[in-house]
């Protein structure tokens, strides 16, 4: 056994690292409930859903916003950099007291791509929800 696994070891320094398809990303995010939770509400507000993308909002968040139809029209017009995303990179990711934060890089039309930080909390059923979120610019000034 202890032969098998030093030949195993030494076969897979020899093998090429090959990148993961698109697919399997996509799996590797829904094993992530946080990066999962990201992902569908960037993909409701590109579909413009506004009521997918207000539900996964905190009761705080929540509360800012008349209702998903308020909150899909100050995406488009105070952030919309996330409105018109293109694309998306998930960054790093830090524990705040209450929740955490996870960075990330929104590709967008306007040129540059921009950072956004995502707080999220973790409601009492084990569900997470973003309970804000703050557009930076590349010298991590809020806009």
């Amino acid at each position: 056994l202890f032969l098998a696994l030093l030949t195993v070891g030494a076969n897979a320094e020899e093998r090429e690292i090959q990148p993961v398809p698109a697919a399997a990303e996509t799996q590797a995010f829904d094993k992530d409930p946080v990066k999962a939770l990201i992902e569908k509400q960037l993909a409701a507000i590109k579909s413009r859903d506004a009521d997918t993308a207000f539900s996964l909002n905190s009761h705080h968040l929540l509360e800012k916003f008349e209702d998903s139809k308020s909150f899909l029209s100050s995406m488009r017009f105070e952030f919309r950099p996330i409105y018109n995303h293109k694309g998306y990179t998930f960054l790093d990711r830090h524990d705040v007291r209450g929740g955490l934060v996870q960075k990330v890089e929104l590709d967008n039309r306007y040129g540059k791509p921009v950072t956004v930080l995502y707080r999220l909390i973790k409601q009492d059923n084990g569900r997470w929800l973003i309970d804000s979120f703050a557009i930076l610019d590349n010298d991590a000034e809020p806009i």
